[in-house]
């Protein structure tokens, strides 16, 4: 009778301790699904300002109103590179500068045509990375 106590007291233990071995057992050889990083979130619509972007550039906001569109974007081109591509595009589409700022960490140009305005800043964020908005105004 003895025995058969210690086999009743014992009995839940052993259970216990081996149900915990296999759950330990299974954690350690879980494995979770590898995620990849998305590189662009798209929405449901493709939002344009009636302007190209540079080669391999990265949206990064849009805003419209009833006034204005404006793109963000990040780019490996240099501030220079932002500036005369925007500069050549508007020149060929007849627009006239209308102001311009430029130092060693932005640009900032103001175009302008008939009643619109656009105003282009490329700001250097770090070596190799400029950050540039572009804003289209009706006036």
């Amino acid at each position: 009778m003895v025995i058969n106590t210690a086999a009743k007291l014992y009995l839940p233990l052993i259970v216990a301790l081996a149900l915990s071995i296999a759950v330990y057992i299974n954690f350690q050889n879980y494995r979770p699904k590898i995620l990849t990083r998305i590189q662009e979130i798209k929405g449901y619509k493709t939002y344009n300002i009636g302007l190209p972007y540079p080669q391999n550039s990265e949206k990064i906001a849009y805003t419209e109103t009833s006034e204005s569109k404006q793109i963000t974007f990040r780019t490996t081109r240099t501030l220079k590179d932002v500036h005369d591509f925007y500069k050549n595009v508007l020149f060929n589409n007849g627009w006239e500068v209308e102001s311009e700022t430029d130092d060693s960490t932005h640009i900032l140009t103001k175009y302008k045509k008939d009643k619109e305005y656009t105003t282009v800043l490329a700001v250097e964020q770090e070596p190799g990375i400029t950050i540039a908005s572009v804003e289209i105004t009706e006036r």
